[in-house]
């Protein structure tokens, strides 16, 4: 009977390592809400912010941008889809002497935004008045007069195209420059998705279409380019998918070579005690019958 107790521990041990093994292989349990739908329009949210420390005069910001701003954007949209957002912050003094680092301290709602542009009004003149700092990844912060009369929104401009790629960012953007741009975002794209397929073992059918679709010359580039981000927004889509990821990171070898020194040396002590049990079970069995 204690054998036989033994067998059924070690029996649901191995079964519970088993079953956690295949569902690290399978995914079962995933969460799909981490799954992102790639497949949209290349949109660009872009945040304004203005800064005061104490309190001020308010600025019609949405009139300042869509007299000063939405031309460049709608020249832009072959790139990207723009919307703007804007909010006023008050009693928010910064570090003059560490500015971009003082940030952190408020809550300014730029986590949707792709690029954030802050304009910050102090009560008196410093060192960086009229001062503009480009930030990478992230946008800018200018620091304004405190008689403040309009923005200077001409700062944003050559910010925004700086940080869109733009190699010749003190001018008004040609046709030939947004070409240009549009042919290195597509070329960076596409590579990036190669790469990212050729981690995969199953390859997506959509990354490999908008990609073949981003190569047709005879496509317009905004066409190419929107083609070669959903190809790798596809790719990426697949290399995060949760079903996917232990095959990336734990192979099959990786499994057997972590499973069998670990059942190995049981798998065997097992397998005699289940046939000595098997035996001792006939063994009964023919003596009652003879007894009978």
């Amino acid at each position: 009977m204690s054998e036989i107790k033994s067998i059924l521990i070690i029996a649901c041990f191995i079964s519970f390592f088993i079953f956690g093994g295949l569902v690290d292989y399978i995914g079962l349990g995933s969460d799909d809400r981490l799954l992102v739908d790639f497949d949209s329009p290349n949109k660009l949210n872009l945040l304004f912010t203005i800064l005061y420390e104490k309190s001020g005069y308010r600025v019609d910001v949405e009139n300042e941008l869509s007299v000063k701003l939405n031309p460049l954007l709608k020249q832009l949209d072959q790139i990207h889809s723009f919307r703007t957002e804007s909010q006023h912050v008050y009693y928010s003094p910064i570090d003059i002497e560490n500015p971009v680092n003082s940030l952190n301290a408020y809550n300014l709602n730029s986590n949707d935004a792709d690029f954030h542009f802050i304009f910050y009004i102090p009560t008196q003149s410093n060192k960086l008045t009229n001062h503009s700092l480009t930030i990478p990844d992230f946008g800018s912060l200018t620091v304004l007069p405190p008689t403040l009369t309009a923005l200077p929104l001409h700062f944003v401009r050559f910010q925004l195209m700086q940080l869109l790629g733009f190699q010749v960012c003190d001018r008004s953007p040609t046709q030939s420059d947004i070409d240009h741009l549009l042919l290195t975002k597509i070329d960076s794209l596409n590579e990036d998705s190669e790469f990212t397929i050729n981690l995969l073992s199953d390859i997506p059918p959509k990354s490999i279409f908008h990609l073949n679709q981003s190569r047709n010359t005879s496509l317009s580039l905004p066409t190419r380019h929107l083609h070669s981000f959903k190809a790798n927004g596809h790719a990426t889509k697949e290399f995060h998918n949760p079903s996917k990821l232990p095959q990336l990171y734990f192979p099959d070898e990786h499994k057997y070579a972590i499973y069998l020194p670990l059942f190995g040396p049981i798998t065997i002590p097992i397998l005699l005690s289940i046939v000595k049990q098997i035996k001792h079970f006939r063994n009964k069995t023919a003596k009652n019958h003879v007894k009978l």
